[in-house]
Protein backbone atom coordinates (compact mmCIF):
# COMPACT_ATOMS: atom_id res chain seq x y z
CA UNK A 1 0.00 0.00 0.00
CA UNK A 2 1.22 3.32 -0.57
CA UNK A 3 2.36 6.04 1.99
CA UNK A 4 0.13 9.21 1.42
CA UNK A 5 2.19 12.06 0.14
CA UNK A 6 0.88 14.78 3.18
CA UNK A 7 2.98 17.35 1.93
CA UNK A 8 0.69 17.52 -1.39
CA UNK A 9 -2.28 16.89 1.38
CA UNK A 10 -1.78 19.87 3.87
CA UNK A 11 -0.27 22.46 1.12
CA UNK A 12 -2.58 25.60 1.90
CA UNK A 13 -1.19 28.90 4.19
CA UNK A 14 -4.66 30.65 4.54
CA UNK A 15 -3.12 33.66 4.11
CA UNK A 16 -0.33 33.85 6.69
CA UNK A 17 -1.54 31.96 9.03
CA UNK A 18 0.70 28.76 8.63
CA UNK A 19 4.04 28.94 7.96
CA UNK A 20 6.27 26.29 5.92
CA UNK A 21 7.68 25.31 9.12
CA UNK A 22 4.09 25.15 10.89
CA UNK A 23 3.41 22.81 8.32
CA UNK A 24 6.03 20.83 8.18
CA UNK A 25 6.07 20.34 11.88
CA UNK A 26 2.44 19.29 11.50
CA UNK A 27 3.03 16.33 8.67
CA UNK A 28 5.85 15.35 10.90
CA UNK A 29 3.73 14.67 13.79
CA UNK A 30 1.03 12.38 11.67
CA UNK A 31 1.10 8.47 11.46
CA UNK A 32 -0.59 6.90 8.44
CA UNK A 33 0.41 3.65 9.00
CA UNK A 34 -2.52 1.31 7.47
CA UNK A 35 -4.63 -0.17 9.84
CA UNK A 36 -4.86 2.70 12.56
CA UNK A 37 -8.46 3.49 14.09
CA UNK A 38 -12.24 1.73 14.20
CA UNK A 39 -12.12 1.13 10.77
CA UNK A 40 -8.12 0.69 9.70
CA UNK A 41 -7.83 4.05 7.51
CA UNK A 42 -7.28 6.79 10.51
CA UNK A 43 -4.18 9.29 10.47
CA UNK A 44 -3.31 9.21 14.05
CA UNK A 45 -1.83 12.18 15.42
CA UNK A 46 1.26 11.38 17.89
CA UNK A 47 2.04 14.26 19.34
CA UNK A 48 0.43 16.13 22.09
CA UNK A 49 -2.49 14.80 23.58
CA UNK A 50 -5.54 16.64 25.91
CA UNK A 51 -8.75 14.04 26.74
CA UNK A 52 -7.79 12.03 23.71
CA UNK A 53 -7.46 15.10 21.06
CA UNK A 54 -4.46 16.08 19.31
CA UNK A 55 -3.65 19.81 20.03
CA UNK A 56 -0.46 21.68 17.65
CA UNK A 57 1.70 24.38 18.88
CA UNK A 58 1.94 27.42 16.25
CA UNK A 59 4.78 29.03 15.96
CA UNK A 60 3.42 32.98 15.28
CA UNK A 61 6.94 34.55 16.51
CA UNK A 62 9.55 33.36 18.13
CA UNK A 63 8.50 32.74 21.61
CA UNK A 64 4.95 33.48 20.54
CA UNK A 65 2.69 30.06 20.12
CA UNK A 66 -1.01 29.61 19.85
CA UNK A 67 -2.50 26.90 21.05
CA UNK A 68 -4.89 25.22 18.03
CA UNK A 69 -6.99 21.59 17.71
CA UNK A 70 -4.98 19.73 15.30
CA UNK A 71 -8.37 18.62 13.49
CA UNK A 72 -8.59 22.70 13.01
CA UNK A 73 -5.02 22.87 11.41
CA UNK A 74 -5.78 19.34 9.03
CA UNK A 75 -9.06 20.83 7.81
CA UNK A 76 -7.62 24.63 7.22
CA UNK A 77 -4.36 23.63 5.54
CA UNK A 78 -6.18 20.60 3.36
CA UNK A 79 -9.27 22.58 2.33
CA UNK A 80 -7.53 26.11 1.96
CA UNK A 81 -10.49 27.86 4.29
CA UNK A 82 -10.60 28.79 7.65
CA UNK A 83 -12.64 27.45 9.96
CA UNK A 84 -16.17 29.51 10.12
CA UNK A 85 -16.36 31.77 14.00
CA UNK A 86 -18.47 29.27 16.38
CA UNK A 87 -17.74 26.10 14.53
CA UNK A 88 -16.31 23.13 15.89
CA UNK A 89 -14.56 20.49 13.87
CA UNK A 90 -16.60 17.13 13.73
CA UNK A 91 -15.08 13.22 13.36
CA UNK A 92 -16.95 11.32 10.65
CA UNK A 93 -14.66 8.44 11.53
CA UNK A 94 -15.61 8.48 15.71
CA UNK A 95 -12.42 8.71 16.46
CA UNK A 96 -10.75 11.39 18.70
CA UNK A 97 -6.96 11.16 17.99
CA UNK A 98 -7.70 11.02 14.17
CA UNK A 99 -6.56 13.87 11.66
CA UNK A 100 -7.34 12.59 8.13
CA UNK A 101 -8.85 15.54 6.51
CA UNK A 102 -11.83 13.57 5.06
CA UNK A 103 -12.56 12.50 7.97
CA UNK A 104 -13.50 15.54 9.01
CA UNK A 105 -16.29 18.25 8.64
CA UNK A 106 -17.24 21.31 10.48
CA UNK A 107 -20.52 21.53 12.42
CA UNK A 108 -21.96 23.29 15.71
CA UNK A 109 -21.81 21.88 18.83
CA UNK A 110 -25.64 20.59 18.70
CA UNK A 111 -24.43 18.07 15.30
CA UNK A 112 -21.47 16.75 17.49
CA UNK A 113 -23.75 15.93 20.43
CA UNK A 114 -26.61 14.18 17.76
CA UNK A 115 -23.44 12.52 16.31
CA UNK A 116 -22.80 11.10 20.26
CA UNK A 117 -26.19 9.88 20.52
CA UNK A 118 -26.26 8.54 16.70
CA UNK A 119 -23.25 6.34 17.13
CA UNK A 120 -23.73 4.79 20.75
CA UNK A 121 -21.21 7.02 22.60
CA UNK A 122 -23.53 9.16 24.84
CA UNK A 123 -26.93 7.02 24.97
CA UNK A 124 -28.26 4.95 28.13
CA UNK A 125 -30.59 2.89 27.11
CA UNK A 126 -32.09 1.40 23.93
CA UNK A 127 -34.49 4.67 23.24
CA UNK A 128 -31.05 6.70 22.92
CA UNK A 129 -29.46 5.28 19.55
CA UNK A 130 -28.61 1.80 21.22
CA UNK A 131 -30.90 -0.14 19.92
CA UNK A 132 -28.07 -2.58 18.83
CA UNK A 133 -27.26 -2.79 22.41
CA UNK A 134 -29.80 -3.57 25.18
CA UNK A 135 -29.22 -4.96 28.65
CA UNK A 136 -28.57 -8.50 27.42
CA UNK A 137 -25.96 -7.65 25.33
CA UNK A 138 -24.34 -5.70 28.31
CA UNK A 139 -24.59 -8.14 30.72
CA UNK A 140 -23.26 -11.00 28.77
CA UNK A 141 -19.89 -8.49 27.97
CA UNK A 142 -19.27 -8.29 31.55
CA UNK A 143 -19.68 -11.86 32.10
CA UNK A 144 -16.87 -12.08 29.57
CA UNK A 145 -14.54 -9.63 31.09
CA UNK A 146 -14.89 -10.72 34.28
CA UNK A 147 -14.26 -14.42 33.45
CA UNK A 148 -10.87 -13.13 32.68
CA UNK A 149 -10.34 -15.39 29.41
CA UNK A 150 -11.75 -12.09 27.43
CA UNK A 151 -10.01 -9.31 26.55
CA UNK A 152 -11.96 -5.99 25.34
CA UNK A 153 -10.72 -6.28 21.85
CA UNK A 154 -12.60 -9.73 21.98
CA UNK A 155 -15.57 -9.15 23.34
CA UNK A 156 -15.92 -6.43 20.72
CA UNK A 157 -15.36 -9.16 17.95
CA UNK A 158 -17.63 -11.40 20.15
CA UNK A 159 -20.23 -8.94 20.01
CA UNK A 160 -19.78 -6.49 17.19
CA UNK A 161 -19.68 -3.72 19.52
CA UNK A 162 -17.26 -0.98 19.13
CA UNK A 163 -14.37 -1.47 21.84
CA UNK A 164 -14.90 2.30 23.19
CA UNK A 165 -18.60 1.50 24.20
CA UNK A 166 -17.45 -2.11 25.67
CA UNK A 167 -14.89 -0.30 27.81
CA UNK A 168 -18.12 2.15 29.06
CA UNK A 169 -20.33 -0.79 30.02
CA UNK A 170 -17.46 -2.07 31.89
CA UNK A 171 -17.26 0.81 33.89
CA UNK A 172 -20.58 0.83 34.37
CA UNK A 173 -21.23 4.07 32.49
CA UNK A 174 -23.15 2.55 29.51
CA UNK A 175 -26.27 0.36 30.38
CA UNK A 176 -25.74 1.19 34.49
CA UNK A 177 -26.52 -1.69 36.82
CA UNK A 178 -26.06 -0.62 40.78
CA UNK A 179 -25.80 -4.16 41.61
CA UNK A 180 -22.55 -5.00 39.09
CA UNK A 181 -19.35 -4.89 40.58
CA UNK A 182 -16.47 -6.05 38.15
CA UNK A 183 -15.64 -9.66 39.53
CA UNK A 184 -12.32 -9.35 37.30
CA UNK A 185 -9.03 -9.40 39.37
CA UNK A 186 -7.56 -7.00 36.58
CA UNK A 187 -9.79 -4.45 37.63
CA UNK A 188 -9.22 -2.50 40.99
CA UNK A 189 -11.74 -1.02 43.34
CA UNK A 190 -11.76 2.37 41.33
CA UNK A 191 -12.48 0.88 38.09
CA UNK A 192 -8.84 0.88 36.70
CA UNK A 193 -6.70 -1.96 35.77
CA UNK A 194 -5.04 -3.78 38.72
CA UNK A 195 -1.60 -4.31 37.01
CA UNK A 196 0.41 -7.53 36.70
CA UNK A 197 3.41 -8.62 35.14
CA UNK A 198 1.49 -10.57 32.55
CA UNK A 199 -1.01 -7.84 31.39
CA UNK A 200 2.37 -5.37 31.74
CA UNK A 201 4.12 -7.47 29.38
CA UNK A 202 0.78 -7.53 26.71
CA UNK A 203 0.90 -4.14 26.96
CA UNK A 204 4.47 -4.08 25.72
CA UNK A 205 4.00 -6.45 23.21
CA UNK A 206 0.82 -4.77 21.52
CA UNK A 207 2.41 -1.10 21.72
CA UNK A 208 5.66 -2.83 20.13
CA UNK A 209 3.74 -4.49 16.66
CA UNK A 210 2.78 -0.37 15.80
CA UNK A 211 -0.98 -1.19 15.88
CA UNK A 212 -2.09 0.80 18.74
CA UNK A 213 -1.10 4.67 19.92
CA UNK A 214 -0.25 4.76 24.14
CA UNK A 215 -3.79 6.76 24.26
CA UNK A 216 -5.38 3.57 22.45
CA UNK A 217 -3.56 0.82 25.43
CA UNK A 218 -4.64 3.47 28.07
CA UNK A 219 -8.35 2.82 26.89
CA UNK A 220 -8.25 -0.65 26.26
CA UNK A 221 -6.66 -1.76 29.53
CA UNK A 222 -8.28 1.33 31.50
CA UNK A 223 -4.81 2.74 32.89
CA UNK A 224 -4.38 6.38 32.70
CA UNK A 225 -1.72 6.97 29.50
CA UNK A 226 1.08 8.19 31.73
CA UNK A 227 1.04 4.96 33.47
CA UNK A 228 1.24 3.12 29.55
CA UNK A 229 3.94 5.97 29.02
CA UNK A 230 5.91 4.60 31.83
CA UNK A 231 5.63 1.31 31.03
CA UNK A 232 6.59 1.57 27.88
CA UNK A 233 9.72 3.02 28.79
CA UNK A 234 10.64 0.26 31.68
CA UNK A 235 10.25 3.63 34.23
CA UNK A 236 7.52 1.24 35.75
CA UNK A 237 7.29 -2.17 35.95
CA UNK A 238 11.52 -2.84 35.30
CA UNK A 239 12.28 -5.87 33.75
CA UNK A 240 16.25 -5.66 33.38
CA UNK A 241 15.38 -7.53 29.56
CA UNK A 242 12.94 -5.51 28.12
CA UNK A 243 14.56 -3.59 24.92
CA UNK A 244 12.25 -0.57 24.46
CA UNK A 245 10.79 -0.28 21.00
CA UNK A 246 12.26 2.01 18.61
CA UNK A 247 10.55 4.74 16.87
CA UNK A 248 8.94 4.47 13.52
CA UNK A 249 9.98 6.26 11.07
CA UNK A 250 13.06 7.64 13.02
CA UNK A 251 10.91 9.90 15.02
CA UNK A 252 10.16 9.45 18.48
CA UNK A 253 6.42 7.96 19.13
CA UNK A 254 5.87 8.54 23.11
CA UNK A 255 2.88 10.48 23.64
CA UNK A 256 3.45 14.30 25.34
CA UNK A 257 2.16 12.14 28.52
CA UNK A 258 5.72 10.67 28.61
CA UNK A 259 7.25 14.08 28.41
CA UNK A 260 5.52 14.62 32.36
CA UNK A 261 6.82 12.03 34.00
Amino acid sequence: MLTPRLDRVFIYHCGDKYSDDNLDRFISKIDTTPGLGPKGNCWLWEDWLENGYGKFRLNISPGNNLRMSATHVSLETSSGKLITEGLLVRHKCDFPQCVRYDHLLEGTQQDNINDKIDRGRQATNETHGMSKINIDIAARARYLYDSCDYTQMQIENELHIDQTVVSDILKNKLWYDKSYISGNSKLGRNGTTKLTWELVGEIRRLYSIGKYTMQQLGNMFAIDVSHICAIIKNKKWYDQNYILPESQNGRNKYSNACNIL
